[in-house]
């Protein structure tokens, strides 16, 4: 299949812009360099941070079906079409892992990546989505790393790609990230980081890509990361729900 595909990105991370620098100082050649450039913007809320991103594309396949979808593909799925992937707002406010802190993490998402990914039982709109928004908790423990409790609508233990592009290793998405993996879902989290090798987290969600429960059991969700060097990660994922 000959695919022809253009991203066109703007991490618009939102940067705060400084003042002009006024005329150099011509007696003071050496000193200290100027700090760089914040890549977020401090809101009125204290501790709470605003960035984004924007997104669009162009796909073009050989050998579409029916001149209008391209097969195989997710996000780049239209057939010689412009597109405007994504928008994305994220207010993000760090959680303290060494003392008792409290956290917040949410992500308005607008474009057409949002259709794809949406829940039942929540609707914005075709073209929008809310994949962040949770509060954490964390409790101090010996390590530093702390014990996060997490409650709210979170992005899925599995796979390595995630659902803003920009982060992925690769543009397009593999038949894993497509098929075999669910996006988000809505419930508790409680995770850890026992130390450089190994951590942990376990969720009790609603269900697979599911905002409104729709059965009577709730759905487990559970992941332990293993780092043997700086170079290797392992996960072993698991899931269990009727859906």
């Amino acid at each position: 299949m000959r695919l022809v595909s253009a991203l066109f990105l703007a991490p618009v991370w939102l940067a705060a812009q400084s003042a002009p620098p006024g005329p150099a100082d011509t007696a003071a050649k050496t000193g200290d360099p100027p700090p760089a450039a914040a890549n977020h913007v401090e809101t009125t809320l204290a501790g709470f941070k605003l960035t984004g991103f924007a997104e669009g594309s162009y796909s073009y396949s050989g050998r579409s079906v029916g001149d209008s979808s391209i097969v195989g593909r997710l996000y780049d799925r239209l057939q010689n079409r412009f597109m405007l992937n994504a928008l994305a707002l994220v207010l993000d406010k760090p959680y303290d892992p060494a003392k008792f802190s409290a956290g917040f993490h949410s992500e308005l998402l607008l474009g057409q990546d949002a259709t794809l990914i949406k829940s039942p039982g929540f609707d914005l709109g075709a073209e929008a989505d809310v994949p962040h928004l949770y509060v954490t908790l964390n409790v101090p423990t010996a390590s530093g790393n702390g014990v996060q409790f997490k409650v709210g609508r979170m992005v899925t233990l599995m796979g390595v790609e995630v659902i803003e592009t920009i982060a992925n290793p690769n543009w397009s998405e593999a038949n894993q990230f497509i098929y075999v993996e669910n996006f988000t879902g809505l419930g508790v989290s409680v995770e850890t980081k026992f130390n450089q090798y190994v951590d942990a987290q376990f969720r009790v969600i609603n269900g697979w890509d599911q905002v409104h429960d729709n059965n009577t059991h709730k759905s487990l969700m559970g992941r332990v990361g293993i780092y043997p060097d700086a170079l290797s990660s392992i996960s072993i994922v698991g899931y269990w729900g009727p859906e």
